[in-house]
């Protein structure tokens, strides 16, 4: 349920949910930054990477909807960085080193990125 209220000197827009999983996509009243396409892709691998792991959870705890999930799995699972066994996902060595890689450039990107701000 969301409940939108409107102040009348400055137009603000405050999201009361009940969904904890739409609580995320907020800060503040701010807008989050949308994930690159790396950070979701390393997400998935970790999640996977313990005892393996459904779409539904996949879906549920990276917020993703479920047709951009498959895309991302079917992907994974092409490449070799997945292999699914009955309903559940389980990470490759080759996913593995993936993931490591993925988390090293996800890092390297994110410091640019902070050091850029300062300098402007």
């Amino acid at each position: 349920m969301i409940s939108i209220q409107y102040s009348v000197t400055k137009v603000q827009k405050v999201y009361q949910y009940s969904n904890p999983a739409i609580v995320g996509y907020f800060f503040r009243g701010k807008k989050m930054a949308r994930r690159t396409r790396l950070e979701v892709l390393s997400s998935i691998l970790e999640i996977c990477s313990g005892e393996g792991a459904s779409k539904t959870r996949i879906v549920y705890q990276i917020n993703l909807n479920f047709k951009n999930a498959g895309v991302y799995l079917k992907w994974l699972t092409d490449k070799g960085y997945l292999v699914k066994e009955g309903k559940m996902h389980k990470i490759t060595p080759a996913g593995k080193e993936m993931l490591l890689d993925l988390k090293e450039i996800c890092s390297i990107l994110n410091i640019e990125e902070h050091m850029t701000e300062d300098k402007v």
